[in-house]
């Protein structure tokens, strides 16, 4: 794919995730019945889902026009980070809703562990020709460490689905829904992401 080649389904894809977030952000300030911590959470979740889509329409913009390679990839880094910091967000509001110890879960530390290494990962691969690179034509190439980037968040997200599955009778049918709104604008949006 071509950095700066952006279709009219990578908009639409971009577009709907956006408005989802968006949605979910004014429902968390709005919707009255939901606690305080709760709220905080959705807040913050939904806005980082949002600026996470907002720099991928800003980066489908620019590239219209030619701009620098380091841009691109400043853009890149900063799209990818916004986008797995809701894998650990996850791991903490499920903890929360079944009251379980955070300080003490095995899971968390995972997930902080996998994410550590994420973003270890991350800053490295702005330095190195190893995970991805581009072409003199602006054409985005994986290297062959490019699957060592994928593995820390397609761990954290396998975790968390299986302590979902794992804590699902512990969880209010409110809670159960929860999720699904939580994971249906992350997925679209990490889906998007590994696509393009």
């Amino acid at each position: 794919m071509y950095m700066n080649d952006f279709s009219l389904l990578d908009f639409f894809m971009a577009s709907v995730s956006f408005s989802l977030a968006v949605l979910g952000l004014v429902i968390a300030v709005i919707m009255p019945l939901i606690d305080r911590w709760s709220r905080r959470f959705f807040i913050i979740l939904f806005i980082d889902l949002v600026l996470c889509m907002t720099l991928f329409i800003v980066n489908a913009i620019i590239c219209l026009e030619p701009v620098t390679v380091n841009t691109q990839l400043i853009l890149w880094f900063f799209e990818s980070l916004f986008l797995s910091i809701p894998i650990p967000m996850f791991t903490i509001y499920l903890l929360h809703c079944c009251g379980e110890n955070m300080k003490g879960s095995t899971l968390l530390r995972s997930e902080i562990s996998l994410w550590i290494v994420y973003f270890i990962l991350l800053v490295f691969s702005q330095f190195t020709t190893n995970f991805f690179y581009i072409t003199p034509d602006e054409q985005f190439e994986t290297a062959p460490w490019y699957s060592l980037l994928i593995v820390p968040p397609f761990v954290g997200m396998v975790l968390n689905l299986a302590g979902v599955i794992r804590r699902w009778n512990s969880l209010s049918r409110y809670n159960q829904c929860a999720f699904f709104f939580f994971l249906l604008p992350f997925t679209t949006a990490y889906s998007f992401m590994l696509s393009s």
